[in-house]
Protein backbone atom coordinates (compact mmCIF):
# COMPACT_ATOMS: atom_id res chain seq x y z
CA UNK A 1 0.00 0.00 0.00
CA UNK A 2 2.96 2.29 0.86
CA UNK A 3 5.63 0.92 -0.94
CA UNK A 4 7.04 2.01 -4.88
CA UNK A 5 7.35 -1.90 -5.93
CA UNK A 6 10.53 -2.29 -7.99
CA UNK A 7 12.24 -4.95 -9.24
CA UNK A 8 15.92 -5.53 -7.96
CA UNK A 9 17.80 -7.83 -9.93
CA UNK A 10 21.62 -9.19 -8.62
CA UNK A 11 24.64 -9.21 -10.67
CA UNK A 12 26.86 -11.87 -11.66
CA UNK A 13 28.86 -10.83 -8.34
CA UNK A 14 25.74 -11.86 -6.23
CA UNK A 15 25.30 -7.76 -5.00
CA UNK A 16 22.01 -6.87 -5.79
CA UNK A 17 21.00 -4.79 -8.79
CA UNK A 18 18.45 -2.01 -8.87
CA UNK A 19 16.53 -2.92 -12.07
CA UNK A 20 14.29 0.06 -13.85
CA UNK A 21 11.09 -1.99 -13.39
CA UNK A 22 8.00 -0.08 -11.22
CA UNK A 23 4.92 -1.32 -11.11
CA UNK A 24 3.25 2.44 -12.10
CA UNK A 25 0.08 1.68 -12.12
CA UNK A 26 -0.05 0.90 -8.91
CA UNK A 27 1.87 3.86 -7.95
CA UNK A 28 -1.06 5.49 -10.02
CA UNK A 29 -4.16 3.78 -8.35
CA UNK A 30 -2.94 4.21 -4.85
CA UNK A 31 -3.74 8.01 -5.44
CA UNK A 32 -6.44 7.70 -7.30
CA UNK A 33 -7.68 5.63 -3.83
CA UNK A 34 -6.42 8.14 -1.59
CA UNK A 35 -7.91 10.96 -3.31
CA UNK A 36 -11.15 9.59 -3.28
CA UNK A 37 -11.07 9.17 0.45
CA UNK A 38 -9.89 12.79 0.68
CA UNK A 39 -13.09 14.05 -1.65
CA UNK A 40 -15.15 12.20 0.61
CA UNK A 41 -14.16 13.74 3.75
CA UNK A 42 -13.92 16.99 2.18
CA UNK A 43 -17.14 17.06 1.00
CA UNK A 44 -18.43 15.42 4.18
CA UNK A 45 -16.92 18.70 6.25
CA UNK A 46 -18.05 21.13 3.85
CA UNK A 47 -22.18 20.04 4.59
CA UNK A 48 -21.51 19.16 7.85
CA UNK A 49 -22.19 15.61 6.97
CA UNK A 50 -26.05 16.26 6.14
CA UNK A 51 -27.59 13.44 4.14
CA UNK A 52 -28.72 13.41 0.76
CA UNK A 53 -27.82 11.90 -2.45
CA UNK A 54 -24.57 13.43 -3.08
CA UNK A 55 -23.39 13.16 0.26
CA UNK A 56 -24.35 9.20 -0.31
CA UNK A 57 -22.44 9.05 -3.60
CA UNK A 58 -19.29 10.74 -2.45
CA UNK A 59 -19.35 7.80 0.44
CA UNK A 60 -18.13 5.94 -2.72
CA UNK A 61 -14.72 7.26 -2.01
CA UNK A 62 -14.66 5.60 1.03
CA UNK A 63 -14.20 2.18 -1.47
CA UNK A 64 -10.60 3.86 -1.58
CA UNK A 65 -9.87 1.96 1.65
CA UNK A 66 -10.11 -0.99 0.08
CA UNK A 67 -8.18 -0.81 -3.19
CA UNK A 68 -5.67 0.56 -0.47
CA UNK A 69 -5.76 -3.19 1.15
CA UNK A 70 -5.58 -5.39 -2.32
CA UNK A 71 -2.83 -3.05 -3.10
CA UNK A 72 -0.80 -3.32 0.13
CA UNK A 73 -1.43 -7.19 -0.13
CA UNK A 74 0.18 -7.12 -3.48
CA UNK A 75 3.37 -4.70 -2.92
CA UNK A 76 3.88 -7.08 0.40
CA UNK A 77 4.25 -10.32 -1.80
CA UNK A 78 5.52 -8.56 -4.89
CA UNK A 79 8.77 -6.77 -2.65
CA UNK A 80 9.07 -9.59 -0.35
CA UNK A 81 8.96 -12.55 -2.74
CA UNK A 82 8.89 -11.23 -6.47
CA UNK A 83 9.28 -14.42 -8.79
CA UNK A 84 11.07 -16.62 -5.65
CA UNK A 85 10.07 -18.80 -3.55
CA UNK A 86 12.74 -17.55 -1.23
CA UNK A 87 11.28 -14.65 0.90
CA UNK A 88 12.70 -11.42 2.52
CA UNK A 89 14.73 -11.93 5.86
CA UNK A 90 11.73 -11.58 8.26
CA UNK A 91 13.87 -8.91 11.02
CA UNK A 92 14.01 -7.10 7.65
CA UNK A 93 10.77 -7.25 6.27
CA UNK A 94 10.10 -6.30 10.00
CA UNK A 95 12.22 -2.95 9.99
CA UNK A 96 11.36 -1.63 6.54
CA UNK A 97 7.73 -2.08 7.81
CA UNK A 98 8.14 -0.33 11.00
CA UNK A 99 10.51 2.86 9.36
CA UNK A 100 7.65 3.13 6.80
CA UNK A 101 4.62 3.05 9.01
CA UNK A 102 5.25 4.78 12.27
CA UNK A 103 8.12 7.58 11.70
CA UNK A 104 5.75 9.98 9.87
CA UNK A 105 2.30 8.92 11.43
CA UNK A 106 4.32 9.86 14.47
CA UNK A 107 5.15 13.58 13.06
CA UNK A 108 1.24 13.69 11.85
CA UNK A 109 0.08 12.52 15.09
CA UNK A 110 2.20 15.69 16.41
CA UNK A 111 0.86 17.88 14.43
CA UNK A 112 -2.89 16.72 14.89
CA UNK A 113 -2.10 16.97 18.73
CA UNK A 114 -0.31 20.59 18.36
CA UNK A 115 -3.19 22.26 16.39
CA UNK A 116 -5.89 20.38 18.51
CA UNK A 117 -4.27 21.68 21.71
CA UNK A 118 -3.44 25.25 20.74
CA UNK A 119 -7.09 26.22 18.16
CA UNK A 120 -9.44 23.09 18.03
CA UNK A 121 -11.07 20.69 20.76
CA UNK A 122 -7.99 18.76 23.15
CA UNK A 123 -8.02 15.28 23.02
CA UNK A 124 -9.13 13.58 26.26
CA UNK A 125 -7.87 10.22 26.28
CA UNK A 126 -6.90 8.02 29.21
CA UNK A 127 -2.82 7.38 29.04
CA UNK A 128 -3.60 3.82 27.70
CA UNK A 129 -5.38 5.42 24.87
CA UNK A 130 -2.66 7.93 23.92
CA UNK A 131 -0.11 4.53 23.83
CA UNK A 132 -2.73 2.45 21.52
CA UNK A 133 -3.31 5.41 19.56
CA UNK A 134 0.35 5.56 18.89
CA UNK A 135 0.73 2.10 18.69
CA UNK A 136 -1.67 1.69 16.15
CA UNK A 137 -3.18 -0.84 18.31
CA UNK A 138 -7.01 -2.06 17.75
CA UNK A 139 -9.97 -0.02 18.84
CA UNK A 140 -7.30 2.82 19.57
CA UNK A 141 -5.76 3.12 16.48
CA UNK A 142 -8.22 5.95 15.50
CA UNK A 143 -8.02 7.88 18.35
CA UNK A 144 -6.13 10.64 17.02
CA UNK A 145 -6.10 10.37 13.31
CA UNK A 146 -9.10 9.14 12.27
CA UNK A 147 -8.43 7.24 9.41
CA UNK A 148 -5.56 5.14 11.54
CA UNK A 149 -8.26 2.14 12.32
CA UNK A 150 -7.24 0.88 8.92
CA UNK A 151 -3.83 1.35 9.43
CA UNK A 152 -4.27 -1.85 12.43
CA UNK A 153 -5.36 -3.88 10.06
CA UNK A 154 -2.45 -3.28 8.17
CA UNK A 155 -0.08 -3.67 10.89
CA UNK A 156 -2.23 -7.28 11.35
CA UNK A 157 -1.35 -8.45 7.77
CA UNK A 158 2.01 -7.79 7.91
CA UNK A 159 2.35 -9.05 11.49
CA UNK A 160 0.65 -12.72 9.79
CA UNK A 161 2.68 -11.98 6.73
CA UNK A 162 6.10 -11.90 8.68
CA UNK A 163 5.08 -15.19 10.52
CA UNK A 164 5.48 -17.20 6.82
CA UNK A 165 8.35 -15.34 5.07
CA UNK A 166 10.34 -18.74 6.12
CA UNK A 167 7.67 -20.45 4.36
CA UNK A 168 8.31 -20.98 0.10
CA UNK A 169 6.04 -18.31 -1.74
CA UNK A 170 2.95 -20.76 -2.78
CA UNK A 171 3.07 -22.99 0.72
CA UNK A 172 3.31 -19.01 2.98
CA UNK A 173 -0.65 -17.86 0.56
CA UNK A 174 -1.60 -20.90 0.85
CA UNK A 175 -1.16 -21.23 5.30
CA UNK A 176 -2.17 -17.13 4.87
CA UNK A 177 -5.11 -17.72 3.25
CA UNK A 178 -6.11 -20.77 5.03
CA UNK A 179 -5.60 -18.96 8.67
CA UNK A 180 -7.50 -16.01 7.60
CA UNK A 181 -10.32 -18.03 6.21
CA UNK A 182 -10.25 -19.64 9.60
CA UNK A 183 -10.44 -17.10 11.90
CA UNK A 184 -12.99 -15.22 10.13
CA UNK A 185 -15.01 -18.51 10.50
CA UNK A 186 -14.51 -19.03 14.06
CA UNK A 187 -15.05 -14.85 14.46
CA UNK A 188 -18.90 -15.77 12.82
CA UNK A 189 -18.56 -18.84 15.72
CA UNK A 190 -17.68 -17.10 18.61
CA UNK A 191 -18.45 -13.48 17.99
CA UNK A 192 -15.40 -11.80 18.70
CA UNK A 193 -14.97 -8.35 20.16
CA UNK A 194 -13.15 -5.74 20.91
CA UNK A 195 -9.22 -6.14 19.64
CA UNK A 196 -9.39 -9.80 18.94
CA UNK A 197 -12.59 -8.61 16.11
CA UNK A 198 -9.81 -7.57 13.88
CA UNK A 199 -8.73 -10.84 12.72
CA UNK A 200 -12.27 -12.31 12.25
CA UNK A 201 -13.32 -9.12 9.82
CA UNK A 202 -13.61 -10.52 6.33
CA UNK A 203 -11.80 -7.50 4.98
CA UNK A 204 -8.63 -9.24 5.98
CA UNK A 205 -9.29 -11.46 2.87
CA UNK A 206 -8.95 -8.43 0.80
CA UNK A 207 -4.95 -8.77 1.57
CA UNK A 208 -4.97 -12.30 0.65
CA UNK A 209 -6.39 -11.45 -2.65
CA UNK A 210 -3.74 -8.79 -2.97
CA UNK A 211 -0.84 -11.55 -2.29
CA UNK A 212 -1.76 -13.52 -4.51
CA UNK A 213 -2.09 -11.06 -7.67
CA UNK A 214 1.77 -10.95 -6.38
CA UNK A 215 2.71 -14.22 -6.77
CA UNK A 216 0.86 -14.48 -10.51
CA UNK A 217 1.69 -11.27 -11.38
CA UNK A 218 5.55 -12.13 -11.02
CA UNK A 219 5.13 -15.58 -12.66
CA UNK A 220 2.48 -15.28 -15.36
CA UNK A 221 2.66 -12.94 -17.81
CA UNK A 222 -0.77 -13.05 -19.40
CA UNK A 223 -1.20 -9.45 -19.46
CA UNK A 224 -2.76 -7.70 -22.74
CA UNK A 225 -4.24 -3.98 -22.86
CA UNK A 226 -7.85 -4.91 -24.23
CA UNK A 227 -7.90 -7.29 -21.09
CA UNK A 228 -6.90 -5.28 -18.15
CA UNK A 229 -9.03 -2.05 -19.40
CA UNK A 230 -11.68 -4.74 -19.05
CA UNK A 231 -11.39 -5.45 -16.11
CA UNK A 232 -10.91 -1.93 -14.86
CA UNK A 233 -13.98 -0.98 -16.69
CA UNK A 234 -15.96 -3.98 -15.30
CA UNK A 235 -14.49 -2.67 -11.62
CA UNK A 236 -15.98 0.41 -11.91
CA UNK A 237 -19.12 -0.17 -13.55
CA UNK A 238 -19.63 -2.75 -10.07
CA UNK A 239 -18.98 0.48 -7.70
CA UNK A 240 -21.98 1.97 -9.56
CA UNK A 241 -24.25 -0.98 -9.66
CA UNK A 242 -23.40 -1.35 -5.90
CA UNK A 243 -24.20 2.58 -5.36
CA UNK A 244 -27.77 1.88 -6.83
CA UNK A 245 -28.49 -1.04 -5.44
CA UNK A 246 -27.34 0.56 -1.80
CA UNK A 247 -24.12 -0.64 -1.11
CA UNK A 248 -25.22 0.23 3.25
CA UNK A 249 -27.36 -3.43 2.58
CA UNK A 250 -24.59 -5.56 1.69
CA UNK A 251 -21.44 -6.23 3.37
CA UNK A 252 -18.67 -4.04 2.19
CA UNK A 253 -15.75 -6.53 1.97
CA UNK A 254 -18.17 -8.00 -1.19
CA UNK A 255 -19.85 -5.01 -2.33
CA UNK A 256 -16.22 -2.47 -2.51
CA UNK A 257 -13.89 -5.82 -2.07
CA UNK A 258 -14.21 -7.60 -5.42
CA UNK A 259 -14.43 -4.41 -7.48
CA UNK A 260 -11.30 -3.38 -5.60
CA UNK A 261 -9.89 -6.66 -6.77
CA UNK A 262 -10.65 -6.27 -10.21
CA UNK A 263 -9.33 -2.74 -10.27
CA UNK A 264 -6.03 -3.73 -9.32
CA UNK A 265 -5.98 -6.95 -11.57
CA UNK A 266 -6.91 -4.74 -14.55
CA UNK A 267 -4.12 -2.17 -13.83
CA UNK A 268 -1.64 -4.97 -13.36
CA UNK A 269 -2.40 -6.76 -16.79
CA UNK A 270 -2.47 -3.29 -18.44
CA UNK A 271 0.95 -2.92 -17.59
CA UNK A 272 2.16 -6.03 -18.21
CA UNK A 273 1.22 -5.64 -22.00
CA UNK A 274 4.27 -2.94 -22.07
CA UNK A 275 5.01 0.38 -20.86
CA UNK A 276 2.39 2.70 -19.87
CA UNK A 277 1.36 5.66 -22.10
CA UNK A 278 3.59 8.73 -21.03
CA UNK A 279 1.11 10.55 -19.14
CA UNK A 280 0.57 7.77 -16.65
CA UNK A 281 4.01 7.44 -16.47
CA UNK A 282 3.70 10.81 -15.03
CA UNK A 283 1.18 10.37 -13.16
CA UNK A 284 2.35 7.93 -11.24
CA UNK A 285 4.56 9.84 -9.26
CA UNK A 286 1.30 11.30 -7.43
CA UNK A 287 1.46 7.68 -5.54
CA UNK A 288 4.32 8.72 -3.73
CA UNK A 289 3.00 11.17 -1.03
CA UNK A 290 -0.54 9.02 -1.12
CA UNK A 291 0.13 7.59 2.70
CA UNK A 292 0.95 10.98 3.97
CA UNK A 293 -1.83 12.65 2.20
CA UNK A 294 -4.13 9.74 3.51
CA UNK A 295 -2.25 10.64 7.19
CA UNK A 296 -2.60 14.48 6.71
CA UNK A 297 -5.83 15.33 4.91
CA UNK A 298 -7.90 15.59 7.81
CA UNK A 299 -6.23 18.31 9.81
CA UNK A 300 -5.36 19.58 6.19
CA UNK A 301 -9.53 20.09 5.73
CA UNK A 302 -10.26 21.39 9.74
CA UNK A 303 -7.81 23.62 9.53
CA UNK A 304 -8.86 25.27 6.19
CA UNK A 305 -12.26 25.44 7.07
CA UNK A 306 -11.54 27.27 10.56
CA UNK A 307 -9.69 29.96 8.74
CA UNK A 308 -12.51 30.17 6.68
CA UNK A 309 -12.65 28.48 3.55
CA UNK A 310 -16.50 27.01 3.57
CA UNK A 311 -17.62 30.83 3.66
CA UNK A 312 -15.72 31.12 -0.09
CA UNK A 313 -17.56 28.49 -1.32
CA UNK A 314 -21.45 28.72 -1.49
CA UNK A 315 -22.56 25.25 0.15
CA UNK A 316 -25.28 24.57 -1.83
CA UNK A 317 -25.37 20.89 -2.83
CA UNK A 318 -23.61 20.94 -6.06
CA UNK A 319 -21.17 23.78 -5.15
CA UNK A 320 -20.12 21.90 -2.62
CA UNK A 321 -18.89 19.30 -5.50
CA UNK A 322 -16.20 21.80 -6.51
CA UNK A 323 -15.39 23.13 -2.67
CA UNK A 324 -14.83 18.88 -2.25
CA UNK A 325 -12.48 18.96 -5.07
CA UNK A 326 -10.52 22.52 -4.41
CA UNK A 327 -10.04 21.37 -0.90
CA UNK A 328 -8.97 17.83 -2.16
CA UNK A 329 -6.13 19.14 -4.16
CA UNK A 330 -5.40 21.68 -1.58
CA UNK A 331 -4.60 18.61 0.82
CA UNK A 332 -3.17 16.67 -2.14
CA UNK A 333 -0.77 19.93 -2.51
CA UNK A 334 0.41 19.69 1.02
CA UNK A 335 1.06 16.15 1.51
CA UNK A 336 3.38 16.38 -1.98
CA UNK A 337 5.25 19.01 0.14
CA UNK A 338 5.30 16.98 3.15
CA UNK A 339 6.54 13.77 1.37
CA UNK A 340 9.26 15.57 -1.02
CA UNK A 341 10.63 18.10 2.11
CA UNK A 342 10.00 15.86 5.22
CA UNK A 343 9.01 12.36 4.58
CA UNK A 344 11.39 11.68 1.42
CA UNK A 345 14.76 12.62 3.38
CA UNK A 346 13.59 10.59 6.63
CA UNK A 347 13.05 7.70 4.87
CA UNK A 348 16.18 7.80 2.94
CA UNK A 349 17.91 8.19 6.06
CA UNK A 350 16.34 5.44 8.11
CA UNK A 351 16.90 3.20 5.53
CA UNK A 352 20.17 3.22 5.86
CA UNK A 353 20.76 3.81 8.98
CA UNK A 354 18.62 1.43 10.67
CA UNK A 355 17.40 -1.40 7.74
CA UNK A 356 20.68 -1.51 6.49
CA UNK A 357 22.67 -1.66 9.33
CA UNK A 358 20.24 -4.08 11.43
CA UNK A 359 19.43 -6.10 9.20
CA UNK A 360 20.98 -8.46 5.83
CA UNK A 361 19.24 -8.02 2.69
CA UNK A 362 19.52 -11.45 0.41
CA UNK A 363 20.20 -11.35 -2.90
CA UNK A 364 18.43 -13.46 -5.09
CA UNK A 365 18.49 -13.91 -8.56
CA UNK A 366 15.20 -12.28 -9.33
CA UNK A 367 14.67 -10.45 -5.78
CA UNK A 368 12.44 -7.24 -4.76
CA UNK A 369 13.11 -4.17 -3.14
CA UNK A 370 11.13 -1.22 -2.70
CA UNK A 371 12.26 2.15 -4.29
CA UNK A 372 10.66 3.82 -1.04
CA UNK A 373 11.12 1.89 2.33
Amino acid sequence: MFETPEIVTSTTSGSPRRGPAEVLSIQFLRFVAAFAVVIFHSQQALTKGAPGTLGYWFELGAAGVHVFFVISGFVIMHTSFGGTDVGMPTKRFLLRRFVRIFPIYWLCCAAYVAYHQSFGTPYELTPLQWLGAFLLLPVQSSAIIGPGWTLSYELYFYICFAALLWLPALSALLVLTGFFVGSIALGVLVGFTGPLAIGTNPLILEFCAGCWLGYFFARRKVGTRPLGLSLVAIGVVMFILGALIDYRTVPLSVIWGIPSILLVTGCLLFEQAGPLPRLLRRLSHLGDSSYVLYLIHILCITIVLDIGFDALVPMAPIDSVVGAIILSMVCAALAAAIFHFIEKPMLKWLRRNVVDRFSSRRPTPSSVEALNP
